[in-house]
C-alpha cells in the first residue's frame, strides 16, 4: 500500500516507545543532501525521543562521524555505521535485565583483512582501475567528498570499508563486482564513489533488534527511512518503508521487492522536511492499525 496523503498527528502517546523504532539514513534522508544540515527537524527528533520513541541511525558514515553527531544532539543514539558493519550504543534501547554482550555487534571485516583479500584475490587488471580515497592527496579527497578539516578526518577513520574511485568501463566494473562477490567482498556504488567492504548491508542488525527482550511481549514495529539504493535492504526489512525524494540521485529509487512491507510512504519534500512528513505519516498509520 502506498500512502500519498499525510495526516499530521499532534501528539504521540507515550506507549509508542514500547514498540516503535525509527531507523533512519542520514545524508539525504534526515539531513539535507547538499549542506548536511538538519536544524529544521532537530526539535522534532528531540520530541520523539522525549515521547519515548527509539531512533536508530543507520548510515554509511564512520563511527567517528556518528559519535560526533551524538555529541551534537547530546544523546547517545544507537547507531549502525559503515553500511551495516557494526552497531554501537545498543545499551540505549536494551532492557536492563538483558546482556547486550550476548549480541554480535560487528558484522564487518577489518580493513586490513579486506585489503589482504583484495590484493590476493582480485586480478591486478581490475585493481589498477581503482584508486582508494584514503591513499589520495588531501586536496583530491576534499574535491571528491566535499568535506574539510575535522569533518574529512572523521570521514576517513574507516574501520570496515574502503571508498574508491573506479576509472574502468561498465563491463570491467561488472567483472569487478562478480569477482568481489566470489571472494566474500561487496561493492556499493553511489555517484563517483564506490565502497569496498565485506558482505553486509543496512538490514544486518534488524533481526538482532527485533530479538531484544523488551520486544518479547510487544513486537518491535520498525519504520525505516531512506533515499538511496543502499537503503533498500533496510527499507525491505522494515514494517513501514519511507522513501524520501533525493536531491542528488539522478535515477529514481528502484522498486522495493515483494519481500518488503506492504506499506510504503513517499514524502513529497526532500530532506530534512521530508523526514518529518514521512515520520508523522508513518506514526499516524501505526496508531491507526494498532487501535483497530
Amino acid at each position: 500500500m502506498y500512502i500519498e496523503k499525510f495526516e499530521t498527528i499532534k501528539s504521540h502517546p507515550k506507549n509508542l516507545g514500547t514498540r516503535v523504532i525509527l531507523m533512519t539514513d542520514l545524508d539525504g534522508t534526515l539531513m539535507d543532501a547538499n549542506t548536511f544540515t538538519y536544524e529544521a527537524i532537530k526539535a522534532t527528533v528531540k520530541q520523539y525521543l522525549s515521547d519515548g520513541i527509539n531512533i536508530i541511525l543507520n548510515s554509511s558514515k564512520t563511527a567517528a562521524e556518528m559519535d560526533h553527531l551524538c555529541q551534537e544532539f547530546d544523546y547517545p543514539f544507537t547507531y549502525i555505521c559503515e553500511n551495516g558493519a557494526a552497531i554501537h550504543n545498543l545499551e540505549t534501547i536494551y532492557q536492563a535485565d538483558q546482556n547486550v554482550e550476548d549480541f554480535q555487534k560487528i558484522r564487518g571485516k577489518p580493513i586490513a583483512e579486506i585489503k589482504s583479500i583484495w590484493s590476493e584475490k582480485i586480478p591486478s587488471l581490475l585493481r589498477d582501475s581503482c584508486e582508494f580515497i584514503g591513499e589520495m592527496p588531501r586536496r583530491k579527497q576534499i574535491s571528491l567528498l566535499g568535506l574539510y578539516g575535522s569533518e574529512l578526518d572523521r570521514a576517513m577513520q574507516r574501520e570496515y570499508s574502503e571508498p574508491f574511485v573506479f576509472s574502468g568501463d561498465n563491463q570491467s566494473f561488472i567483472q569487478l563486482l562478480e569477482t568481489c562477490q566470489s571472494v566474500g567482498l561487496q561493492i556499493n556504488r553511489g555517484g563517483r564513489v564506490c565502497n569496498l567492504s565485506a558482505e553486509h548491508d543496512k538490514s544486518s542488525f534488524t533481526r538482532t533488534l527485533r530479538s531484544l527482550k523488551r520486544y518479547e511481549k510487544n513486537p518491535a514495529y520498525i519504520i525505516a527511512l531512506g533515499d538511496a539504493p543502499n537503503d533498500i535492504p533496510m527499507l525491505e526489512a522494515a514494517d513501514v518503508a519511507c522513501i524520501i525524494p533525493s536531491k542528488t540521485n539522478r535515477s529514481p529509487m528502484p522498486r522495493l521487492s515483494d519481500r518488503c512491507s506492504k506499506t510504503v510512504i513517499r514524502s513529497k519534500s526532500p530532506a530534512p522536511k521530508g523526514w518529518s512528513e514521512a515520520t508523522e505519516a508513518a506514526l499516524g498509520y501505526f496508531l491507526q492499525v494498532t487501535q483497530k
